[in-house]
């Protein structure tokens, strides 16, 4: 756990955040299916492996205790959370990812999320 995040009153608020995190309609569609799905046609994009519970990971990221967690990258508000599911979930070109990224906004809206290695 990164530095800013040590203190174990916000790493609660964080979690909580993300317990009840929110996955609307269109960031869902729109943007994880669209650009990470396995039928999606975009290019240099990783992508989940056919019949993959992309929702059910998407939960499970953000809910597991081995999770880790950090704040969100070039002064973005909210928060990263990645789980190795030690297994392969996605791809990307011809490499194997077994882990996924979720990132949540300060409000607990998934922003997006995808198969990393």
């Amino acid at each position: 756990i990164k530095k800013a995040l040590k203190t174990t009153d916000a790493l609660s608020k964080i979690k909580a955040l993300a317990k009840n995190y929110k996955l609307s309609d269109s960031v869902y569609r729109d943007h994880i299916l669209k650009l990470h799905s396995f039928y999606s046609k975009e290019k240099n994009k990783s992508k989940f492996m056919k019949n993959f519970d992309i929702k059910w990971a998407i939960k499970e990221t953000l809910t597991s205790s081995a999770s880790t967690i950090s704040n969100n990258t070039n002064g973005r508000k909210g928060y990263i959370f990645i789980k190795n599911f030690y297994e392969k979930i996605g791809t990307e070109g011809s490499k194997s990812l077994n882990k996924m990224k979720v990132v949540i906004d300060e409000y607990g809206n998934v922003v997006t999320a995808y198969p990393i290695k």
